[in-house]
């Protein structure tokens, strides 16, 4: 099949998945990813906890870490068994995989970069009463009108997920009765709240900004070997750019929609989801249903992969 391989990396989980699941069997890689975690962080992986109490309490941050640390896996065993992506795509929070993926950064700094930015965002979101909601079959201009409706709120669209898919960020209150006119008055086709308590990808986090700008100037990226389509801007990422884009992305939305189209347009019809569940898989086909976008499952899928790549 002619057509350009791009490997995608899903954002945070929205739950804790089950890791009894065989998460591509009882391999050394997982292992040595599983021990690094427990050893750097303190992460300990079977229960989805760390050793240090204190940090259990921030669930974003727990689900950012199994995120990221999933995708790895993914990522080093599809590698190693030559599957090799021609460009590399992330959505929302799967940046940091993204970029490690594309030797950008190590794994150990990309595990750093997860950790320490998610707790920044975890001591923002304590002082905020925040949500985040999934808005399915309004348009843009729905929401903004929305929005404008309630205008005593602070609310924005964090995520451009389609034209009719969003996810929306702002004060609890102002989200949950977004929700509510979306279903009862704009007649939407699901709108919910999510589990994130931090109101990822708008201005309300723009106060950790100079927190970032001095963490992240203690890394130095490299020019990775794989190009990274980013989803602040929709354009390959150059290595002088990282550090801004790392501290911009947490308050600025995510283009998906301009990222799948212009990764259409070098070329990329083949998606591999590398990271747990379907999110890219269904978001991809809101925008485009001719994409072809193959997810990971365990092992056996792992071996589909392989064979649905193969030249005829």
């Amino acid at each position: 099949m002619e057509g350009k391989l791009c490997f995608s990396f899903p954002g945070q989980l929205l739950e804790i998945p089950n890791l009894e699941n065989d998460i591509l069997g009882d391999t050394t890689l997982t292992h040595e990813i599983i021990k690094k975690a427990y050893e750097l962080i303190g992460f300990e992986w079977s229960t989805c906890t760390f050793r240090d109490s204190v940090l259990n309490k921030y669930l974003n941050l727990r689900l950012q870490i199994v995120s990221y640390l999933i995708s790895i896996i993914y990522a080093h065993y599809l590698m190693r068994e030559c599957i090799v992506p021609d460009i590399i795509s992330e959505h929302s929070m799967g940046i940091y995989a993204a970029l490690v993926a594309s030797d950008t950064f190590t794994f150990e700094e990309g595990l750093e970069l997860v950790f320490s930015i998610g707790i920044l965002i975890e001591k923002r979101a304590k002082y905020l009463n925040c949500a985040m909601a999934s808005i399915i079959g309004l348009t843009e201009d729905d929401l903004l009108s929305i929005f404008n409706c309630l205008n005593t709120h602070k609310l924005f669209i964090a995520n451009y997920n389609g034209s009719r898919q969003f996810v929306v960020s702002g004060e609890r209150e102002g989200i949950q009765k977004t929700i509510e006119l979306a279903i009862n008055e704009y007649h939407a086709i699901a709108a919910r709240e999510l589990i994130l308590t931090a109101p990822l990808h708008c201005e309300l986090l723009e106060g950790i900004k100079e927190d970032l700008v001095g963490l992240l100037s203690r890394f130095s990226p490299r020019e990775g070997t794989i190009p990274v389509i980013n989803h602040l801007t929709a354009d390959i990422s150059n290595r002088e750019g990282i550090r801004r884009l790392l501290c911009e992305e947490i308050y600025k939305p995510v283009l998906w929609d301009r990222c799948v189209r212009k990764l259409i347009e070098y070329g990329a019809n083949r998606f591999i989801e590398v990271g747990y569940g379907e999110t890219i898989r269904k978001t991809v086909r809101w925008i485009d249903k001719d994409i072809s976008v193959l997810t990971i499952k365990d092992k056996k899928s792992i071996e589909e992969i392989k064979l649905s790549l193969s030249p005829i």
